[in-house]
């Protein structure tokens, strides 16, 4: 059932033409573009690392914005469906899996062709720490979409807190501002940041930088799946006592008797008497 979710919610995805292009050319036109003017702005901000640490981290940043609002729409927009899948008796659990396992798929989509990109402007000096660090920000920021649309339902203002995220994790992240005061230390791609610069911190304690990364990616995405079962398991539960009749009466009471020629309510008290499941 997983692999069949999984399978269906990326041809789901697939059938608007527009998210798979956003998926390839954003990150390619945003490393292929803006990595220079970004690598330059940030050592006028006092960022650590030299030019080619700084123009690798624009793939990882591409990678991680992509991944973050794409995961957020992967499970807002799919909310209803996945609400009838847990009502037809899917545990929200497989439901939760194939969804982010179909996430990842998508996000590795992204980072690749951030990663080409990177390697055809500027060439990659370290292959396998930058396309390891890349695919951990694809990762870390799919757990925060993927959290923030299982929690908020408007897609503005969850778009709007990923865009903010993602901003102050740039903006004051170790790449840009150099920051390593305990505030700056909690920003999600802190250590990943670390970790493909290959400049070591000197306060990720015996976890070590790596450690540090790889507990953020794999604990984040741990962390969100969680929140999204509940709020899958709440809103089941939610729905399943919406379409409870009122008063413990069977379901077959008010249906089509009557009551739809004098505009009543049928026993669920929230539709008309010719609702099928009355």
């Amino acid at each position: 059932m997983t692999a069949l979710l999984t399978r269906r919610y990326l041809v789901e995805y697939a059938r608007r033409p527009v998210n798979v292009i956003l998926l390839v050319v954003v990150p390619v036109v945003f490393v292929a573009l803006s990595a220079g003017v970004v690598a330059d702005f940030a050592k006028l901000l006092g960022g650590t690392g030299d030019t080619p640490s700084l123009e690798a981290a624009t793939a990882g940043w591409a990678g991680a914005f992509l991944a973050g609002v794409g995961g957020f729409f992967h499970v807002a927009g799919s909310r209803r469906a996945d609400r009838r899948l847990a009502l037809a008796g899917t545990r929200p659990v497989k439901i939760v899996v194939a969804r982010l396992a179909s996430g990842l798929l998508l996000v590795l989509l992204a980072a690749g062709g951030a990663l080409l990109a990177l390697a055809a402007r500027t060439g990659i000096v370290d292959v396998p720490r930058t396309v390891g660090a890349t695919v951990m920000f694809a990762v870390v920021y799919l757990g925060i979409g993927a959290a923030v649309g299982a929690l908020v339902h408007d897609e503005v203002n969850g778009s709007l807190i990923i865009l903010f995220v993602w901003i102050l994790d740039v903006f004051l992240g170790p790449a840009m501002a150099g920051g390593t005061s305990a505030l700056t230390r909690v920003l999600p791609t802190h250590f990943v940041t670390l970790v493909l610069m290959d400049a070591a911190s000197g306060h990720a304690g015996a976890l070590g930088d790596l450690g540090a990364a790889l507990l953020w990616t794999f604990g984040g995405l741990a962390a969100s799946a969680a929140i999204f079962v509940r709020t899958t398991r709440a809103q089941e539960a939610q729905i399943g006592s919406e379409r409870e009749p009122a008063g413990g009466a069977g379901w077959p009471r008010g249906s089509g008797t009557g009551s739809a020629s004098t505009g009543g309510t049928s026993s669920c008290g929230c539709c008309c008497s010719r609702c099928r499941w009355c």
